[in-house]
């Protein structure tokens, strides 16, 4: 496939290309819906499409997905708000579904755990669903595509992506590659008119626990059996530990990714190891791991954010507030930060998540 280069910069506009949708208005019931059953092939038809600028694949992939709903932006615009700081290399998925909720009104979630017959069920209830992958199999950069179609018979999905271009054609073996990287990790933004339909939707994916719980862990796990010396099978299980609790398996994963070698920037985007650290009582660990983070990533939001509690654990509330203030300067959508800080008085830690 051909890769399209960046676009060069363009000016930061102050204000979005097109007046912006007002919010929808608050109603007492909740609209009748059907959940339409995924047909053997769905297509939600071209998104608006922009190649990104240098580390701005969170703003435009936003703007894809808004765009479909037809709120219409332009890049700089969204990523003056997303990330104000040029240091800032990243936005996370919480900070893009916050943005679209506060700005406009709309409904999202950001998940885990995902697999094919959710994201075939969304489209075919027209959610495009973006999908949180390495950039390549080998890379340690992480990147969000927006996935609007799919084909069961060829085996296909359509997926837009930032960096390599719109309507590219990925088979299921490949793009699923590309996602047990990262979690299967997905993120939904959508109108607060399909709010009781999007919910119903993850509520049965979400709905036999055990049976999902079981199959995750076992795609994980799997992943460590094919690759024992793959750095990245060993932060992808130790995540998949952390998420369910179980932390003292989750630190010997850790371990044991650190002891293979991990690529440069695998904490850029994967700050899990530093709150696993808080979590266990580690706290000192926790802020000198989070401080070596921040001296490669002087923008790592979610960084500052763990050394701030790590701080606070450590009785030094003068820096734990401080390293609030920077996480939250960084990611202003994101809503942990924001509340944290908020209710932040030194002698309590309130962590929302």
């Amino acid at each position: 496939m051909t890769i399209k280069p960046p676009k060069a910069p363009a000016p930061v506009r102050s204000r979005p290309t097109t007046k912006r949708e007002k919010p929808a208005a608050k109603v007492a019931a909740r609209p009748a819906f059907t959940i339409t059953s995924a047909p053997d092939r769905r297509y939600l038809g071209d998104l608006p499409y922009d190649a990104q600028w240098l580390n701005n694949c969170g703003p435009v992939t936003t703007n894809m997905v808004l765009g479909y709903y037809g709120i219409e932006l332009s890049q700089g615009y969204t990523a003056n708000k997303l990330r104000p700081s040029p240091r800032d290399v990243s936005v996370g998925a919480i900070e893009m579904v916050t943005f679209a909720e506060i700005e406009y009104g709309y409904g999202g979630e950001v998940g885990w755990g995902g697999n094919m017959r959710l994201l075939e069920t969304l489209i075919a209830n027209d959610v495009p669903v973006i999908a949180l992958q390495p950039l390549d199999p080998s890379s340690d950069i992480n990147h969000f595509r927006v996935v609007h179609g799919y084909d069961r018979s060829r085996g296909v999905v359509m997926v837009s992506d930032s960096y390599r271009g719109r309507n590219l054609e990925w088979s299921y073996e490949y793009f699923e590659g590309l996602w047990n990287r990262r979690g299967y990790s997905y993120s939904l933004i959508y109108p607060s008119n399909k709010t009781a339909l999007v919910e119903a939707i993850t509520e049965r994916f979400r709905a036999d626990d055990t049976t999902r719980d079981r199959e995750g862990l076992a795609r994980t796990e799997q992943f460590v059996k094919d690759a024992p010396n793959d750095p990245w099978a060993w932060l992808q299980w130790g995540q998949t530990l952390y998420h369910r609790e179980r932390y003292q398996e989750s630190l010997r994963a850790w371990e044991r990714a650190n002891e293979l070698g991990l690529p440069e920037k695998a904490l850029w985007y994967n700050v899990w190891p530093i709150s696993l650290l808080n979590q266990t009582g580690s706290n000192a660990a926790a802020r000198d791991l989070a401080s070596d983070v921040i001296a490669n990533n002087p923008g790592s939001s979610e960084a500052y954010y763990e050394r701030a509690r790590a701080n606070h654990a450590l009785g030094d509330t003068q820096n734990a507030r401080e390293n609030l203030r920077l996480a939250l300067e960084f990611a202003p959508y994101n809503p942990n930060f924001r509340e944290t800080y908020a209710r932040y008085s030194g002698d309590r830690w309130v962590d929302p998540r």
